[in-house]
C-alpha cells in the first residue's frame, strides 16, 4: 500500500500515505500508526530504519518529514549494519555500487553480498 501511494504522489509524507490509503484501500481498515511505521520501516536512511526489520526498503528520507522513491543510480546503495549493540545505516561506495545494468536496477529487491544485508532501491 505504501509503494502505490508513493508510485502516486511522488514525493510524499507519512501523513500523505496515510490519507492516500485511507481513500483508496478504506476497505482493508488499516491502522494509521501502522501506515506510518511501515513508511519508516521501507526507508533507506530514515534514522529510526534501524529499528525495523529487513525489508524490501524503497523509499528515500529527505529529511523534514518528506520521502521519495528511491533511485540507486543516484543515491546508491545503503546497508543497515551492525554497530556492536545497535545497527547503524550506511552508504556502500565500492565497485559493485557502480553497476548499471537496468534489469538489476529496476528489480528492486534485497541482495545479499558479503553476508551483509544491501538495499538496492
Amino acid at each position: 500500500m505504501v509503494e502505490e501511494a508513493v508510485d502516486k504522489l511522488g514525493e510524499m509524507t507519512a501523513k500523505d500515505a496515510r490519507d492516500y490509503i485511507g481513500k483508496y484501500c478504506a476497505e482493508d481498515n488499516v491502522n494509521e500508526l501502522t501506515i506510518s511505521a511501515q513508511v519508516i520501516a521501507c526507508s533507506v536512511i530514515h534514522p529510526s530504519a534501524h529499528h525495523y526489520p529487513d525489508i524490501h526498503r524503497f523509499l528515500f528520507y529527505l529529511g523534514n518529514g518528506r520521502y521519495r522513491r528511491c533511485d540507486p543510480q543516484d543515491d546508491g546503495l545503503w546497508e543497515i549494519a551492525p554497530n556492536g549493540a545497535p545497527r547503524i545505516i550506511r552508504e556502500i561506495k565500492d565497485k559493485w555500487n557502480s553497476l548499471q545494468s537496468d534489469k538489476f536496477w529496476r528489480s528492486s529487491v534485497i541482495a545479499e553480498r558479503n553476508t551483509r544485508r544491501v538495499f538496492c532501491c
